[in-house]
């Protein structure tokens, strides 16, 4: 069977157009992958600005000035060579992550404490309550109604402990792993 000039130019132009759309479905396809993944990876990278912890000395013990952005300040006397603040967090699982559902936490305590474990032993801890009352405490609920929380993926503490020193400051921030505090530089240039 013979095809004419004008078929196989019609068949041409047809295999021409499937091989243009199948290409340009391809890089749609390859640009919403792409897309998706970089969106994935910023969420599970987030950090929530939680506040600043900064210090000054005193004969015995240090200051603790703390600043949230929605809370009132709160200061605290600490004892010791460094801090450690405590927080209770709920992961959420995977996919609820992906719908945008951050990490949840609480901020429990912060304490002064020793390096060296014998001055721990023998001095009383200074420690001071962060925890906000609450009529419904989901971490709470998660641990004793797991079944009630399916979105939820872990409940912990997290903590972070470093340094105390006059005049020093720290940006503390909340991942999905847990707390994490930096060191606030004066001059970041040096």
């Amino acid at each position: 069977m013979a095809f004419s000039n004008r078929t196989g130019q019609v068949l041409f132009k047809s295999v021409f157009k499937v091989g243009i759309g199948s290409i340009g479905g391809a890089i749609v396809a390859f640009s919403v992958l792409l897309g998706g993944n970089f969106w994935t990876y910023a969420r599970l990278t987030h950090e929530a600005e939680v506040g600043t912890i900064s210090f000054t000395q005193r004969q015995d013990s240090y200051l603790a000035t703390m600043s949230f952005p929605d809370q009132p300040t709160r200061q605290f006397d600490l004892k010791g060579d460094e801090w450690q603040l405590d927080t209770r967090i709920l992961k959420w699982k995977p996919w609820a992550t992906l719908l945008g559902k951050d990490t949840y936490y609480q901020l429990d305590r912060v304490s002064g404490r020793y390096r060296d474990p014998e001055q721990a032993r023998n001095t009383l801890p200074s420690v001071a309550d962060l925890r906000d009352a609450k009529w419904l405490d989901i971490w709470g609920l998660a641990r004793d109604y797991p079944s009630l929380l399916f979105m939820v993926d872990a409940e912990y503490g997290s903590s972070v402990f470093l340094p105390i020193l006059d005049g020093v400051s720290y940006r503390i921030t909340m991942s999905d792993s847990g707390v994490l505090a930096r060191r606030i530089e004066d001059n970041p240039t040096q």
